[in-house]
């Protein structure tokens, strides 16, 4: 995305919300619009209609994370004027600004479901969620009626854990849950946990055997973020394939973090791989 755009994008949510909390936002602004967000607080539903007056207006609303975890977004799947299913972007921001998580419902469009689906892990705050129609609304109108509901839980990846510095830090012995692949943009994922040097840690990838028809490389760098080893160094026409059936054991050559990264080099689309994460030492 040019970073003109991006900048401004967070300009805007950033003044939305500094307005939202100053509460000078007018009763006569409609609801769920950028100067007066839908607050779904910790859960809601709402119905949003867009018609041909507004159907190239963005919706947005604002949800709480009261601790650590996960916000499950559920939203029924609207039908355009030609009875097919139509689809929305969708853009999540924290309390400062800063995009965190989006993605294309195309990806899950063609699933036989009533619902778009989405888990996204979060760290406690305030978030705004926005959906961008990427249809036309030609007579009557297209509605979704958007629901959220929060959990908490501190073994979910933290979103956005797409670089070193914002990588999810493990405990060991801890299964983590975590989402690959829904993002506009390229997606990776970012973990890190504690070593000591000369020791062994086993690092096991549940659910791994999703990756295997993808290009999804998985890698770990020591704590000067050198490649440690490749985890998935296995190439076939399919690409990267996963190998000891999702698990790999590492001897740490220093004192530090350890890092694993998932990342896809020529894209990814599609509606998400759900999987978990787990370091111990061995």
């Amino acid at each position: 995305m040019n970073q003109i755009i991006k900048r401004s994008i967070v300009f805007i949510v950033v003044m939305t919300m500094l307005l939202c909390i100053r509460n000078d936002v007018s009763a006569a602004t409609p609801e769920g619009t950028m100067y007066n967000p839908v607050n779904f607080g910790t859960g809601r539903s709402y119905t949003k209609i867009w018609t041909r007056y507004n159907d190239d207006l963005n919706f947005y609303a604002s949800f709480t994370m009261l601790q650590n975890g996960y916000v499950s977004i559920n939203a029924t799947k609207p039908f355009d004027d030609y009875g097919e299913v139509a689809s929305y972007k969708l853009y999540m921001y924290d309390s400062s600004g800063n995009a965190v998580w989006d993605c294309l419902t195309t990806g899950q469009r063609d699933i036989p479901t009533s619902s778009y689906n989405y888990t996204v892990g979060l760290k406690s705050g305030i978030y705004i969620l926005r959906f961008d129609p990427s249809f036309v609304v030609y007579s009557g109108g297209i509605s979704s009626t958007i629901s959220i509901n929060t959990v908490a839980n501190p073994y979910w990846e933290a979103e956005n854990n797409d670089s070193y510095e914002k990588a999810t830090t493990l405990k060991l012995k801890k299964k983590y849950n975590a989402v690959y692949g829904e993002n506009n943009d390229m997606d990776q994922d970012f973990f890190r946990f504690k070593v000591k040097k000369g020791k062994k840690y086993v690092i096991s990838l549940g659910n791994y055997s999703d990756f295997s028809a993808t290009s999804t490389i998985i890698k770990i760098y020591d704590p000067k973020k050198k490649d440690a080893r490749k985890y998935g160094s296995k190439y076939s026409s399919a690409g990267y394939e996963l190998e000891k059936k999702g698990r790999v054991t590492i001897k740490a050559n220093k004192n530090g973090y350890y890092y694993i990264r998932l990342y896809n080099s020529f894209g990814y689309s599609n509606p998400g791989v759900k999987y978990s994460i787990k370091v111990k030492q061995k």
